[in-house]
């Protein structure tokens, strides 16, 4: 009797240190994608942060009154089909 409460114990002990393994291997994955989340989500904001600068420097340009009037020699003229 003492011999079969020793082998589920063995089998206990051996199940449990698998399962510890396998959680530690889980969260180190768990832990490596949330670095890379948290990389994304800084790119994010970055990336927004320049459009929001772009947007802004766009208006800016568009706001400047000597560029309402386009001179005739920046056309294009008509049947020209190179630039020269």
């Amino acid at each position: 009797m003492l011999k079969y409460g020793l082998i589920g114990s063995l089998c206990a002990l051996t199940a449990s240190l698998g399962w510890g393994v396998y959680q530690t291997r889980a969260l180190s994955k768990l832990e490596a994608e949330n670095v890379a989340l948290a990389a994304q989500v800084k790119t994010l904001s970055a990336r927004t942060q320049n459009i929001k600068e772009d947007n802004q420097s766009d208006a800016e340009v568009d706001a400047m009154p000597d560029l309402i009037d386009v001179p005739d020699r920046w056309l294009m003229q008509p049947g020209a089909d190179t630039y020269r």
